[in-house]
């Protein structure tokens, strides 16, 4: 049993969504690895601090948009900025071929969203921003 939560943290100059996956054993949950996040094309460890980010669903839905569009008519909660200043948003999508949803950073200038998973980045068109 998996499961993916929101991590944020900051290094170098950016502030990026991370992916934090939970794994159970004998009824304990524990991290392994601890967080994971996409760049240049593969899947990255993250060993330094980071955060959850809290979803409060009375508040706060997933939307779904497409090609890095922020969504007419929402205000979608930031998931940190690139080192040129870009924003980036939280998304969340299942990736084709894997029949997995997971959890990944969106953005204008990304053309659409990307995913950390099996050891690359992955690139999904159509998605849900946070």
């Amino acid at each position: 049993m998996a499961a993916c939560s929101l991590a944020k943290s900051s290094k170098n100059s950016t502030s990026v969504p991370r992916v934090v996956v939970l794994a159970a054993s004998d009824s304990r949950l524990y991290f392994q690895p601890p967080v994971r996040f996409g760049y240049g094309g593969a899947e990255h460890i993250h060993a330094d601090e980071y955060f959850l980010v809290p979803f409060d669903g009375a508040r706060m839905e997933w939307v779904s948009t497409s090609h890095g569009r922020t969504p007419l008519g929402k205000r979608p909660v930031g998931g940190g900025r690139e080192a040129n200043g870009a924003p980036l948003l939280h998304a969340i999508a299942e990736l084709p071929n894997y029949r997995v949803r997971t959890v990944g950073k969106a953005g204008e200038h990304l053309g659409g969203a990307h995913f950390p998973f099996a050891g690359a980045e992955i690139f999904v068109e159509y998605y849900e921003v946070l």
